[in-house]
């Protein structure tokens, strides 16, 4: 190779003294001075791979070295391997994501590096991820859904990139790690105690799910909003909606009751494990402001008309707050119009009752002598939201 110093090791048409080495061939990309850090008659020895656009290979597209502007004519096989410098991630946790979910974004990550080619795949413990729009593979990124496939019980491992054009079958790997997701509450509300089902997935980040009497505290915990759930507030072998499995916090559910204390409202829960690593929020409580319901079309068979009386409900005690609430139609024919009217005959008035089997007198001026006849309940929960009336049956009395 000859002597070649510093300043002169990538000059590849010098005389004596000069020297450079190149990958991918004569035509290939000429490594900087800088990169080699010694040259003897030897050896020569590189410290880094500097702006090298090529990615090697065999023979002609090998690794060639010049001494004194004359190419060695036995190339080496040499390979630039994609190269990893860093993952985007959707959460405050490097290299970390949970699994994808179309509902959400936290599970789609980007892989951001060198020399990826333009193609190839990508595995998550062993499972193929889906490209993902963002960055198509590229040469220096490729997005990918986290799979939902994995087991839950796995929660760290590689990342694994290949390369398949060029078609070298060349890899880099990255450690990384799957987060917990809540996909879904069952009920989405109710009431302090109510039993619910947390449905996740890597919901046990350590390898062991918590058990009595640590899973209420710091490290481990289930909370509704910002009230944290007690141990005594885990249901094991619990009952519909859980699955009754013999431990209340599995890899894949938490059965757990809605700790006393929870404010009524949008309460998201979240679950936090082995300290560090929290779940998204997943949607609790909150009852809709207002639901209704409209009856069949009753018939009185009295063709000249009948005459209501009185409708009333029969279900639960009115929570605090909450309505159950009735709005009347008549019509002389089967096929309506159906306007719906309270107590003075227009639609923004009600006939709002007091509880359940409390008969309410209905209006006869605005429905006498009428055949066909439907009523529309409206349900209003607690003015915190967090109850809501049941309604059993509802009894409406007329006269011919």
């Amino acid at each position: 190779f000859g002597t070649v110093n510093a300043g002169s090791r990538a000059n590849c048409a010098g005389g004596a003294g000069t020297g450079c080495i190149k990958i991918g061939g004569t035509s290939g990309s000429t490594l900087t001075d800088g990169d080699i850090t010694a040259w003897t008659a030897t050896s020569i020895t590189i410290n880094s791979l500097t702006n090298v656009a090529s990615y090697g290979g065999t023979g002609s597209s090998g690794l060639v070295v010049y001494a004194a502007g004359n190419a060695d004519p036995t190339l080496l096989d040499f390979y630039y391997y994609p190269n990893i410098t860093s993952l985007t991630v959707p959460t405050a946790i490097s290299d970390a994501a949970r699994e994808y979910d179309s509902s959400d974004t936290d599970g789609i990550i980007t892989i951001n590096g060198n020399h990826f080619g333009t193609a190839g795949s990508v595995t998550v413990f062993g499972t193929t991820a889906t490209q993902s729009g963002g960055c198509s593979f590229a040469d220096t990124c490729v997005a990918i859904q986290i799979p939902a496939s994995i087991s839950d019980s796995t929660n760290s491992g590689n990342i694994i990139l290949t390369r398949s054009s060029p078609a070298d079958s060349k890899t880099e790997t990255n450690s990384f790690r799957i987060l917990p997701r809540i996909t879904s509450n069952t009920p989405t509300a109710g009431a302090v105690g109510t039993r619910v089902k947390i449905a996740g997935s890597h919901l046990c980040q350590s390898g062991t799910c918590p058990v009595s009497p640590n899973r209420s505290n710091s490290a481990d915990n289930v909370k509704f909003g910002s009230t944290q759930a007690s141990d005594n507030d885990f249901v094991s072998s619990g009952a519909a909606p859980c699955s009754g499995n013999a431990q209340a916090w599995t890899d894949s559910e938490i059965c757990v009751n809605v700790p006393t204390g929870t404010p009524g409202g949008s309460q998201p829960t979240k679950v936090t494990n082995y300290t560090t690593f929290t779940s998204n929020t997943k949607s609790w409580g909150g009852y809709k402001a207002e639901g209704y319901i409209i009856s069949s079309t009753f018939d009185t068979a009295v063709s000249t008309g009948a005459a209501p009386n009185t409708i009333m409900w029969q279900g639960d005690a009115l929570p605090s707050t909450a309505h159950v609430k009735f709005q009347f139609a008549s019509s002389s024919s089967v096929n309506g119009p159906w306007d719906y009217i309270g107590t003075d005959g227009t639609s923004g008035t009600y006939y709002d009752t007091t509880g359940p089997n409390s008969p309410l007198k209905i209006n006869l001026a605005h429905h006498n002598n009428k055949r066909y006849m439907r009523y529309k309940m409206i349900l209003n929960p607690s003015s915190d939201t967090s109850q809501s009336p049941r309604v059993t049956d509802v009894i409406f009395n007329w006269s011919p």
